[in-house]
C-alpha cells in the first residue's frame, strides 16, 4: 500500500519512515499497556484465590470438627458412618459431572447443600427446635437457586469444566 502511494506521488520515503516509526511507537505503547493490564489482572486473581483458599480452609476445618464430634459421640457407629460418608462422596463424584453439564456449577453446589440440609430433617422429627432450624436452612439453601448467573448457559460452563 505504501509503495503504491509512493508510485502515485502521494508519499515519499521520509513519509514512509515517519509512518513506520509512528506505527512502532503506537504498537510499543499498546504492548506496555497490555502488560500492565496483565500484571493487574494476575494480582487480582491471586488475591481472590487467597481469599477462596482461606474460606475453604475454614469450612473444611468446620467439617473436620463436626465429623470428629459425631465419631467421638458414638464410636460404635463409626464404621457405618464412615462407610456412609464414602458412599455419599462416591455418589457425589459420579453425579457431579452430569449435573454440571445439565445445570450450571453454582446451582449444582446449591443442590448439594439443599440435599445435605434436607437429609438432616428426618433426624430432628422429635425435636421441634431442631426441625424448625433444619427446615429454615433447607429453605434458605433452596431460595438461592435463582441467584447464580442466569445469563450463562450450561454449554458455556461445560466447555470450561470438561
Amino acid at each position: 500500500m505504501l509503495r503504491a502511494a509512493r508510485k502515485d506521488g502521494g508519499m515519499d520515503s521520509s513519509d514512509d519512515e515517519r509512518y513506520e516509526r509512528r506505527l512502532v511507537e503506537e504498537t510499543s505503547k499498546l504492548r506496555v499497556e497490555l502488560a500492565g493490564v496483565e500484571v493487574r489482572l494476575t494480582d487480582r486473581i491471586a488475591q481472590s484465590e487467597g481469599r477462596l483458599l482461606r474460606w475453604s480452609f475454614v469450612f473444611w476445618l468446620g467439617q473436620v470438627v463436626a465429623l470428629s464430634a459425631i465419631l467421638s459421640a458414638r464410636p460404635q457407629a463409626a464404621t457405618r458412618l464412615y462407610g456412609t460418608d464414602l458412599l455419599g462422596a462416591a455418589l457425589g463424584c459420579v453425579l457431579s459431572i452430569p449435573l454440571i453439564s445439565t445445570i450450571d456449577p453454582p446451582r449444582t453446589i446449591i443442590l448439594a447443600g439443599v440435599i445435605l440440609s434436607a437429609g438432616g430433617i428426618p433426624m430432628s422429627l422429635g425435636r421441634p427446635k431442631q426441625l424448625a432450624a433444619g427446615a429454615m436452612v433447607t429453605a434458605f439453601s433452596a431460595s438461592s437457586w435463582g441467584r447464580p448467573n442466569a445469563t450463562a448457559t450450561p454449554a458455556s460452563y461445560g466447555r470450561r469444566c470438561v
